[in-house]
This record gives C-alpha cells, sequence and structure tokens, in this order.
C-alpha cells in the first residue's frame, strides 16, 4: 500500500516538474551576468534575449508580461547585429552583483549609428525609464563624453535585476553590448580614441601633402585625390564614428546621422574621378569610359537625393552603390594594367585592401555578416593601406612620368639637331631660290620692254605698207609721176627693209632669252623638288614628334605644340610650292608657244624682207622701162596688199608676244610673293629652333 503511494507520489512529482519545465517563462532560463571587481569586462551579447517590435509601438508593460515574455529569442553572438532594419528591438539581461557594496559599471553600446536607446529596470523603477540614449538626442545628454553610447549603472550590492533596453535605427543597427569598470571603461576610450586619432591625422596629414602638391603642379589628379580623401576617408569616417556629432554640432542629428550618406557618396563621385585620371582609361580602359561617366552622374544624383528623401532607403541604396562601384574600379584598374599602364600596380594594391576590408563592414550592414572586430574597423583599416599604398603609387606615377619625360627629351634633342642640320640647307635653297626668281623677274621685264619695242617697229611698217599701196594706186592715174613714185617707195621699200632688218635680230635676241628663261624655269623646279623633300622630311619628323608627345601625356604637352607648329609651317610650305609649281609650268607654257611664235615671226619677217627687196629691184626695172609700168604698178599694189596682210600678222604675233612677256612679268612677281612669304616662313621657322633650344 506505501508502495502504491510512493509511486503515485513520484509520478506526480515527475508530471508536475515536467509541466513547470515546458511551461515556465524563460526569464527563468536567463542566466545572470554576475559582476565582479576582479574582472573589468563582460561581453554580454550571449547573455542577451531579444524581441523584434515590428511597429515600434510595444510598451515596456507589454513587453514585460507573460504573453511576450515567452516570445524572447536567446542570443547566440557576442555581437547582435540585425542589419537594415525598420523594427525596434528589445533586449533583456540579467545582471547579479556579488560585492557587498553597490559599485558603478557602465553599460556600453559601442555602435555610434544607433538612432534610439532606451533602458528600463522593472524591479527598481517599475514602467519608468531609467536611461535614454542614442542620435536623437543632444551629445550633451550623454553620461560619457564618449563617440557611443555609455551608460552609469550603480549595481546595489548582493542584487540580481532584469535589465530591458529597447534600440532603434534608419541605419544598420548592431548591437555591441559590454558592461565595464569605470577604469577599463577609461582604457579602451583612451585606446580608441588613440587608434582613431592616429588615423584621422595621418588622412589630414595626406590631404594637406597632396594640397600642396596640387598648388605646385596644378595636375587634377592630385586635386581630385585630395577631395576623396577628405569626402571618403576623412568626414565620411569621422561621421561614422560618431565624432561629428561630438566636435561639429552636438544637436544636429544631420551630422549625427544624415550626413553620412551625402559623405559617403560624394566622396565616392571624386574617387571615381580621380580613377579614370589616374588611370587614363580613355586611353587604356576606353570601354568603361562611358559606364564609368554614367555610374559617377548616377552616384552624384544619389548624393543629392540624400539631403532630401529618408536616410533609411538612402543610406541602404549608398551601401550597395558604393560597393558595385569599387567593384568597378577595381576592374578599371585590371583592364589598364593589362593594357600595359605600369601605374596601376599600386593603384589594385590600395583598391584591393581597401575593398577586401571593408567589404565585411558593408556585408555587416547589410545584415550579412556578424559583428566583430573586421567587419567594425574594416573600413578604417582598408582606408588607411588605401592611402598608404596611393601615396606610394602617386610617386610611381611620377617616376614613370619622369621617365617617359626624359626618353622624350632625347628624342626632343635628336629631333633638333637634325633641324639645326637641315636648316642651313633651307636657308641656301631659299636663297638660290630668291634669286632665281628676281633673275625670272628682271628678265620677264626686259622681254616686255622687247615686246613693246617690236610692237612700234611693227607698227611703223604697218603705216609704210599703207603708204605703198596709196602710192602705187595714184601710179595708175598718174604714169608721168610714176619715175618719182617709184624712187619714193625704193625709198620706202629701203626703210622697210631697215626696219624688218632691225627686227630680226631682236625677235632673234628674244627667242634666245625665252629659251633662257625655260632653262631657269627648269632649275628653279628641281629646287622647289628639293624643298618639297626637305619639309616631308621634316613632316616625319614631326609626326614622330607627336606620337612621343602624346606617350608623354601631359608632360609632352608643350612639345605636341611644338610638332603641331611645325606640321602648320610644313603645310604652308607645301601650298607655297605647289602654286609656285603650277605658275613655273604655266611659265613655261607660255614660253613655249612665244619661242613657236617668234621662229614663225622671224620667217613671216625674213620672207616679207624677200619680198620687199624683189619689189625693189621691180621698182628699179620701172625707172628704165616706162611701158611696163602699169603692170609693175599692178604688182606692186598686189605685193603691198600681201605685206599689208602679213603685216598684220606679225602685229597679231608681236602683240602675242607681248602678252606673254606681260604674263612672264606677273608671273614672275607672284612668284616673287610666293618667295617673301617662304622666307617670312624661314624666320619663323628659325625662331620655332631657338623657343626649342631655349625650352632645352
Amino acid at each position: 500500500m506505501s508502495k502504491t503511494i510512493v509511486r503515485k507520489a513520484s509520478f506526480t512529482a515527475s508530471v508536475f516538474s515536467l509541466i513547470i519545465l515546458i511551461y515556465t517563462p524563460p526569464l527563468l532560463a536567463l542566466t545572470p551576468i554576475v559582476l565582479s571587481e576582479g574582472q573589468g569586462e563582460y561581453i554580454i551579447g550571449e547573455y542577451i534575449e531579444y524581441l523584434e517590435d515590428k511597429n515600434k509601438d510595444l510598451t515596456i508593460d507589454e513587453v514585460i508580461s507573460p504573453e511576450l515574455n515567452k516570445k524572447f529569442i536567446p542570443s547566440d553572438q557576442k555581437y547582435l547585429n540585425f542589419g537594415y532594419t525598420s523594427s525596434a528591438y528589445w533586449l533583456r539581461f540579467k545582471l547579479k552583483a556579488s560585492d557587498n557594496n553597490t559599485k558603478r559599471w557602465i553599460l556600453l553600446n559601442d555602435y555610434p549609428l544607433t538612432d534610439d536607446i532606451q533602458i528600463y529596470i522593472p524591479s527598481l523603477y517599475g514602467n519608468k525609464r531609467f536611461k535614454h540614449g542614442g542620435r536623437f538626442l543632444p551629445f550633451s545628454a550623454k553620461d560619457e563624453d564618449y563617440r557611443s553610447f555609455a551608460f552609469h549603472l550603480d549595481i546595489p550590492a548582493d542584487s540580481e535585476h532584469m535589465y530591458y533596453l529597447r534600440v532603434e535605427s534608419e541605419d544598420s543597427l548592431a548591437v555591441i553590448l559590454s558592461i565595464l569598470s569605470p577604469k577599463r571603461f577609461a582604457k579602451k576610450k583612451h585606446t580608441n580614441q588613440l587608434f582613431l586619432g592616429i588615423y584621422y591625422g595621418f588622412i589630414f596629414s595626406m590631404i594637406i601633402f597632396y594640397l600642396f602638391i596640387y598648388l605646385s603642379t596644378r595636375d587634377l589628379t592630385h586635386l581630385y585625390y585630395v577631395v576623396t580623401l577628405f569626402f571618403l576617408h576623412f568626414l565620411f569616417q569621422f561621421s561614422l564614428n560618431g565624432f561629428s556629432h561630438a566636435y561639429i554640432n552636438q544637436d544636429s542629428l544631420w551630422w549625427a546621422r544624415d550626413s553620412i550618406a551625402f559623405f559617403e557618396t560624394i566622396g565616392l563621385v571624386f574617387a571615381m574621378q580621380f580613377a579614370k585620371v589616374f588611370l587614363n582609361i580613355r586611353k587604356n580602359a576606353r570601354r568603361f569610359v562611358k559606364l564609368t561617366n554614367i555610374v559617377i552622374v548616377a552616384i552624384l544624383a544619389i548624393a543629392v537625393l540624400s539631403l532630401f528623401f529618408k536616410y533609411y532607403y538612402m543610406i541602404v541604396i549608398a551601401v550597395v552603390v558604393t560597393m558595385g562601384a569599387a567593384l568597378l574600379m577595381w576592374l578599371v584598374g585590371i583592364i589598364s594594367y593589362r593594357n600595359g599602364f605600369q601605374g596601376a600596380r599600386f593603384y589594385l594594391l590600395s583598391w584591393t585592401a581597401i575593398q577586401f576590408l571593408g567589404c565585411f563592414y558593408g556585408f555587416k550592414a547589410l545584415g550579412l555578416f556578424p559583428s566583430m572586430f573586421i567587419s567594425e574597423w574594416g573600413f578604417q583599416i582598408g582606408s588607411l593601406a588605401h592611402s598608404v599604398l596611393m601615396a606610394f603609387g602617386m610617386a610611381d606615377l611620377v617616376n614613370i612620368t619622369f621617365r617617359a619625360t626624359e626618353a622624350t627629351g632625347k628624342q626632343q634633342a635628336a629631333l633638333l639637331e637634325t633641324i639645326k642640320g637641315i636648316q642651313p640647307q633651307i636657308q641656301h635653297v631659299v636663297a638660290d631660290l630668291s634669286e632665281v626668281s628676281q633673275s625670272v623677274a628682271d628678265q620677264a621685264s626686259e622681254h616686255a620692254i622687247t615686246a613693246k619695242r617690236v610692237g612700234l617697229s611693227i607698227e611703223s611698217v604697218k603705216q609704210t605698207a599703207d603708204e605703198m599701196t596709196i602710192a602705187a594706186l595714184q601710179s595708175r592715174d598718174i604714169s608721168a609721176k610714176t619715175d618719182a613714185a617709184a624712187i619714193a617707195s625704193a625709198k620706202n621699200l629701203n626703210q622697210v627693209t631697215k626696219g624688218f632688218s632691225q627686227t630680226m635680230p631682236m625677235i632673234e635676241q628674244l627667242e634666245v632669252e625665252i629659251g633662257d628663261l625655260s632653262t631657269k624655269i627648269s632649275n628653279t623646279e628641281e629646287i622647289l623638288v628639293f624643298i618639297r623633300e626637305i619639309a616631308q622630311q621634316i613632316n616625319i619628323l614631326a609626326i614622330n614628334a607627336a606620337i612621343q608627345a602624346v606617350h608623354a601625356g601631359k608632360r609632352g604637352r608643350g612639345f605636341r605644340v611644338i610638332a603641331s607648329e611645325l606640321r602648320s609651317m610644313i603645310h604652308s610650305i607645301d601650298s607655297y610650292l605647289t602654286h609656285s609649281h603650277g605658275l613655273l609650268a604655266d611659265i613655261r607654257r607660255k614660253a613655249q608657244g612665244s619661242t613657236v611664235n617668234t621662229r614663225e615671226t622671224t620667217r613671216l619677217i625674213g620672207h616679207q624682207v624677200d619680198q620687199l627687196r624683189s619689189v625693189e629691184t621691180a621698182i628699179g626695172n620701172i625707172s628704165g622701162t616706162f611701158g611696163e609700168t602699169s603692170r609693175q604698178v599692178d604688182v606692186i599694189a598686189d605685193a603691198s596688199q600681201k605685206q599689208k596682210a602679213t603685216v598684220h600678222e606679225v602685229a597679231v604675233a608681236v602683240d602675242q608676244l607681248k602678252a606673254a612677256a606681260d604674263y612672264l612679268s606677273a608671273s614672275a612677281d607672284t612668284v616673287l610673293d610666293n618667295m617673301e612669304k617662304l622666307v617670312e616662313t624661314r624666320k619663323a621657322l628659325d625662331s620655332l629652333m631657338n623657343q626649342i633650344g631655349t625650352a632645352n
């Protein structure tokens, strides 16, 4: 009987114990954190239970109610990370004092991006809030002058109490909770400030250093890097670490929170602009130029919109875009290096460092990676490594530019020597061409004068022929005056013959001079061909110089201007030579035509001289034979008419010769003008040579 009772009692006790185990609230299972004076710091993440408040409307009375009490979830991480969330979270933990005296401890949430923190101790204060902190409050409301949030807790002796925390943020929500003694907190604060002081001091010194370099060189690469350091590595990190709220404006929520998205995106814009200029992607990664410009414009738009739209959405967009843009800049660096740009070596190392270490922070902010040392401080360490490596990269770029400039200088010196060697030849050729052109002009003037004289002689011949015709006609009517007319005609014919005899040597001399002019024109054309060959050599040298100036980048800008001026000068010389060739060819053609006309004129004049002599003989016979007068008069009249026609032809030929001589004179003037331009071009070349010598 007694055994049966014992079994029943044992069974009942087991069932009751099971029921208690199942239905007892989790509060009874929460392990307290025993605070001991011998230990200065407790990481309490694994002693915490948390509850999500999706609507952000739960009160402390509702949270400690039996209904919600059993919904708390135990944490298995040292540091809780909820990522970007629109919910608030309630956390609870137990603190137990083992000392016999009341001690002050510090509850530290070492994450400066939390908007609102509320602390409740229901067993001591009921539903009254015990402590309040976060970015929503002024900096002066903090218990400790610290970048994060530290709360004073006076723990009663031999006590055990449950602590409730309510946290929310439009930024990523991480909870890095620890309990520290005042002494340990002071040491931790000092260590953090020392590390961050070294970081910001180095970044600030780099800003000053590269600012002075920019002011000295006016190189936009250094200016873009200065602005990148200022916004991305200084102001962005300054706000991220909670210092903007502390040192710039302690009562401004913008400086405490909203400035982070703006500084991050603005810094990223200048970082990408720096990458464009440093890597010279228009040359080394042409396919990415358009994509890079589009991304820059998009990030700049995000920066502007962050000033007007809700911070929660803008910071999420900024983090995602930053990670994507960093990957793009890293990829552009690889392409540039593969295309032969050696300066991309340190660039790749620096971006690899900041991407590898900074991505842990980005993944942590998105809730994809737990909060730990590498995710909390990776961005700062990566920024520090990035700055150091880029300093080496900028120095390496200077060395590469210096070597390229030195090589370009040697090529400049060689080109200068070549041009100096050619310059005397050019001067000699120009002088010879000037002399030949002057001679051509003088001969053309003489030919024009000779042609005018021939024209006067022809006019005299025409006048004499007219007189002969009139005299012959009068002889038909007045036979009595035949002897006198015959004598007068003989005299006139003698004058005509003398006129033609005087004209013949001048025409022959004109033919000789025209032949000599053709020979000199041939010599002039040979000189122009030689000048064209020299111009082509200088043009090839200018093209090579332009290519080397492109390789030298901005350091070769001055020599690129010289190469451009050389090519422009060669183009002018080529134009002058082409025009001169045309003129000389036209002169040669006219001279050849004049030679033909002169020869024909000479033949006609000789023929007319023979005819005139025959006429003169006939007139002599008139005096002896009067009966033949009438017939001879007819012969004289016919001969006079033929003579008149022939004289007209001679006059036309002489007019053509005169026109040719005038054209030769005008062409000679044009050649002289071109020679003057060529001399001016040579003087410009001499001046340019002096400038090159001065630059070297």
